[in-house]
Protein backbone atom coordinates (compact mmCIF):
# COMPACT_ATOMS: atom_id res chain seq x y z
CA UNK A 1 0.00 0.00 0.00
CA UNK A 2 2.92 2.39 0.58
CA UNK A 3 3.73 2.31 -3.13
CA UNK A 4 0.26 3.66 -3.84
CA UNK A 5 0.73 6.70 -1.64
CA UNK A 6 4.04 7.72 -3.21
CA UNK A 7 3.79 11.24 -4.61
CA UNK A 8 5.98 11.93 -7.61
CA UNK A 9 4.59 15.35 -8.45
CA UNK A 10 4.17 16.68 -11.95
CA UNK A 11 4.94 20.35 -11.52
CA UNK A 12 8.72 20.05 -11.39
CA UNK A 13 9.34 18.20 -14.66
CA UNK A 14 12.16 20.56 -15.66
CA UNK A 15 14.04 19.98 -12.40
CA UNK A 16 13.59 16.23 -12.81
CA UNK A 17 14.86 16.35 -16.38
CA UNK A 18 17.94 18.33 -15.37
CA UNK A 19 18.63 15.96 -12.49
CA UNK A 20 18.21 12.92 -14.74
CA UNK A 21 20.82 14.24 -17.13
CA UNK A 22 18.62 14.54 -20.22
CA UNK A 23 20.95 17.05 -21.80
CA UNK A 24 21.52 17.97 -25.39
CA UNK A 25 24.78 19.19 -26.89
CA UNK A 26 24.15 22.90 -26.30
CA UNK A 27 23.59 22.45 -22.55
CA UNK A 28 19.78 22.54 -22.70
CA UNK A 29 17.27 19.91 -21.66
CA UNK A 30 16.12 17.19 -24.07
CA UNK A 31 12.48 18.10 -24.65
CA UNK A 32 11.43 14.71 -26.05
CA UNK A 33 12.94 12.84 -23.10
CA UNK A 34 11.19 15.19 -20.69
CA UNK A 35 7.82 14.63 -22.38
CA UNK A 36 8.36 10.86 -22.44
CA UNK A 37 9.18 10.90 -18.73
CA UNK A 38 6.08 12.95 -17.97
CA UNK A 39 3.87 10.56 -19.97
CA UNK A 40 5.40 7.58 -18.17
CA UNK A 41 4.64 9.25 -14.83
CA UNK A 42 1.07 9.89 -16.00
CA UNK A 43 0.68 6.22 -16.92
CA UNK A 44 2.08 5.16 -13.53
CA UNK A 45 -0.27 7.56 -11.74
CA UNK A 46 -3.27 6.13 -13.56
CA UNK A 47 -2.13 2.58 -12.83
CA UNK A 48 -1.89 3.51 -9.14
CA UNK A 49 -5.41 4.97 -9.25
CA UNK A 50 -6.81 1.82 -10.87
CA UNK A 51 -5.06 -0.35 -8.30
CA UNK A 52 -6.40 1.88 -5.51
CA UNK A 53 -9.93 1.49 -6.84
CA UNK A 54 -9.53 -2.28 -6.95
CA UNK A 55 -8.13 -2.39 -3.41
CA UNK A 56 -10.90 -0.11 -2.15
CA UNK A 57 -13.56 -2.35 -3.70
CA UNK A 58 -12.26 -5.38 -1.82
CA UNK A 59 -11.87 -3.39 1.41
CA UNK A 60 -8.07 -3.34 1.58
CA UNK A 61 -7.72 0.43 1.16
CA UNK A 62 -9.46 3.23 3.00
CA UNK A 63 -11.72 5.64 1.12
CA UNK A 64 -9.55 8.73 1.74
CA UNK A 65 -6.47 7.20 0.15
CA UNK A 66 -8.43 5.85 -2.82
CA UNK A 67 -10.05 9.23 -3.46
CA UNK A 68 -6.70 11.01 -3.10
CA UNK A 69 -5.06 8.73 -5.67
CA UNK A 70 -7.94 9.08 -8.14
CA UNK A 71 -7.83 12.88 -7.73
CA UNK A 72 -4.07 12.82 -8.24
CA UNK A 73 -4.55 10.91 -11.52
CA UNK A 74 -7.25 13.37 -12.61
CA UNK A 75 -4.99 16.33 -11.84
CA UNK A 76 -2.10 14.73 -13.74
CA UNK A 77 -4.33 14.20 -16.77
CA UNK A 78 -5.56 17.81 -16.61
CA UNK A 79 -1.96 19.03 -16.42
CA UNK A 80 -1.02 16.86 -19.41
CA UNK A 81 -3.96 18.13 -21.47
CA UNK A 82 -2.99 21.74 -20.72
CA UNK A 83 0.59 20.97 -21.72
CA UNK A 84 -0.68 19.48 -24.98
CA UNK A 85 -2.86 22.54 -25.61
CA UNK A 86 0.08 24.91 -25.05
CA UNK A 87 2.29 22.87 -27.40
CA UNK A 88 -0.42 22.95 -30.08
CA UNK A 89 -0.80 26.71 -29.67
CA UNK A 90 2.96 27.15 -30.03
CA UNK A 91 3.02 24.95 -33.14
CA UNK A 92 0.13 26.89 -34.69
CA UNK A 93 1.84 30.19 -33.92
CA UNK A 94 5.07 29.00 -35.55
CA UNK A 95 3.20 27.68 -38.60
CA UNK A 96 1.56 31.10 -39.09
CA UNK A 97 4.91 32.91 -39.13
CA UNK A 98 5.98 34.41 -42.43
CA UNK A 99 9.49 33.66 -43.58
Amino acid sequence: MNELVTWQGTGNALKQAKAAGDRVADGGVDFVATIKRHLAELRDTYNQAEEAQRLWQVGELDTETAVMLVNKADLALTYTMELRNKMLEAYQEISRMQI
